[in-house]
């Protein structure tokens, strides 16, 4: 046994030699080449794709993941100079395929951002994470805008649900950036159409990326938020009809406010968004309605031609009935104010899910309401019996 240690000290000591000595030759090749021996050069021998360079460095000891200033390593930079050699043969010598330079990017984010499929599956199939997520917490399915990418992410692994930048799930991105395709590729990897926001949100995402008041509200100030109502708050009547038909549940409320996608668009006045939320088609109305504020007058048109022209009493000074188009949301055959007295107001037609809306009333010949529109009696109960819930109202001058 005295034996056998004393020849595997020796053994060792010999293969000890041995490397250093391979060390020094691979130190004086490089030498020779007048490269110096230091991270950065590595990385550039890598940006270069000069394989033997590579090779001195690592029999010279530099580590395969030795990381420069930047925080990048040597296989970041042979996928950032997309020299495919370079990345194998580091591979094969244990170069890590998910490292994270100090800007937070993974070559794979590196290479989805950029929207390069063969460089994407290159380290998909290498074995990159396609749910690592980066800085902000940003993930490869919430970089791309290429709905190709996202399929290839989507096959490899990515979870749809998965929440990326600020905690936001990709859904809710796709549809705040208004990506129509990627909204319908995630939802059929299985995307919940109805994950909610993460709230509250940051200004990045809200200010940057959604851009709407209305919505930064209840974003930063709620929870609860669906793709849905995102959708709505944006006015895309095409987002909106893609995840109703996938089976979002439209009258959901948040948290905090319960309010609901369609009092969002109702607030931003998108009254296709509005109507489709109620079930009505957008334009296929057989009534619309036009009030002139300025001549105290209602016309009522059916199916284009002039089917009623009644008087009104608009909001009085200090509660000027707002303008603008606005469609009928509600109707109450009997109803009382709220706001002022329990005052009576038979055959209310709401506007927009607000407070204003059109009924019966005195008509004292100029502006007296508090903001709704009076009209006769007769003509109330009329235009309310035969007006539909989605119906547009047109109030201006």
């Amino acid at each position: 046994m005295r034996f056998l240690t004393v020849s595997g000290m020796f053994l060792l000591g010999l293969s000890l030699t041995a490397c250093q000595s391979k060390q020094r030759k691979a130190r004086r090749a490089l030498a020779a080449r007048e490269i110096s021996l230091t991270v950065d050069a590595f990385l550039q021998s890598a940006r270069e794709g000069q394989l033997e360079n590579l090779s001195l460095f690592l029999q010279a000891g530099v580590s395969a993941n030795a990381v420069a200033a930047d925080g990048d390593t040597a296989f970041n930079a042979a996928v950032a100079a997309r020299k495919k050699d370079a990345a194998d043969f580091l591979l094969r010598h244990g170069a890590g395929i998910n490292h994270q330079n100090s800007a937070g990017r993974t070559p794979l984010l590196m290479t989805v951002a950029d929207g390069d499929i063969e460089w994407t599956r290159y380290l998909l199939d290498a074995g990159a994470d396609p749910n690592l997520a980066g800085h902000e917490n940003r993930l490869p399915l919430t970089v791309t805008n290429s709905v190709p990418l996202l399929n290839i992410l989507l096959n490899a692994g990515a979870r749809p649900d998965e929440r990326g930048i600020q905690g936001q799930p990709p859904l809710v991105w796709a549809v705040a950036t208004r990506n129509h395709a990627m909204v319908g590729g995630l939802l059929d990897a299985g995307a919940d159409v109805d994950t909610p926001a993460n709230t509250p949100a940051g200004n990045s995402f809200v200010l940057d990326t959604v851009g709407d008041p209305t919505l930064e509200f209840y974003l930063k100030k709620d929870d609860g938020v669906t793709p849905l109502m995102v959708a709505a708050g944006l006015g895309d009547l095409a987002l909106v009809q893609t995840l109703l038909a996938r089976g979002a549940k439209k009258f959901r409320r948040t948290t905090r406010s319960e309010t609901t996608a369609i009092y969002i668009a109702c607030v931003n006045r998108h009254t296709a968004v509005i109507q489709t939320l109620l079930g009505k088609m957008p334009g296929a109305q057989k009534f619309s309605l036009g009030v002139s504020l300025k001549k105290q007058r209602l016309t009522v048109t059916r199916d284009g031609k002039v089917w009623l022209l009644v008087p009104i009493s608009s909001g009085a000074q200090g509660f000027e009935t707002p303008r603008g188009e606005f469609v009928v949301t509600n109707k109450h055959e009997e109803w009382r104010s709220n706001l002022y007295n329990n005052a009576p107001m038979p055959f209310f037609m709401r506007l927009n899910c607000g407070a204003v809306g059109l009924h019966a009333g005195e008509l004292p010949g100029y502006p007296a309401s508090h903001g709704c529109i009076r009209l006769p009696p007769s003509a109330a109960e009329k235009i309310f019996q035969n007006v539909d819930i989605g119906t547009v109202v047109t109030i201006g001058d």
